[in-house]
């Protein structure tokens, strides 16, 4: 009997686990949409100042999650007391090859180089909430596949 119930309970947890494998919780029912062989990382001090020397002192936008792969990582950040309008005027680095400005369809994207990498940048509004991703590669293949526009806004969805 003991068996039985313990066998019960076991099944339980198991059945009511929705973390998704492929998925990332945010907040506010926000997801983010992992690719294969994406992981979370630990919010190191590397990982802090990386991310520090993509965002300028003009915004504030606070590191969220982490996420890193073997050839790229990707910075989340929740942009605070900003909009973006304001991150659109940060001003873009001399070598800036890309930016859509963010206008009526609530998106800024930026894709440029530094110091070898190229480093995508992306923000979007859900439900009156700034979500900011960043994303760094040494990669052309990888930044024009993975970090182009459409992708990064295809990688959050809501509930």
């Amino acid at each position: 009997m003991y068996r039985l119930i313990f066998c019960f309970v076991a099944l339980l947890f198991c059945s009511c686990h929705t973390e998704r494998d492929h998925e990332l919780s945010l907040f506010n029912g926000l997801t983010f949409h992992l690719k294969n062989g994406e992981r979370t990382a630990p919010s190191t001090q590397e990982v802090q100042a990386t991310y520090e020397t993509l965002t300028d002192n003009t915004v504030q936008i606070p590191l969220y999650r982490s996420i890193e792969s073997d050839n790229y990582r990707i910075f989340i950040g929740l942009p605070y007391r900003t909009s973006l309008s304001a991150m659109d005027s940060k001003g873009g680095d001399s070598q800036s090859s890309l930016t859509v400005p963010a206008g009526k369809d609530s998106v800024y994207y930026r894709r440029y180089d530094r110091d070898s990498l190229i480093i995508s940048e992306y923000a979007t509004r859900f439900t009156g909430n700034l979500i900011y991703l960043a994303a760094i590669t040494s990669s052309q293949t990888i930044s024009d596949s993975l970090f182009d526009i459409q992708s990064l806004s295809e990688r959050i969805s809501q509930e």
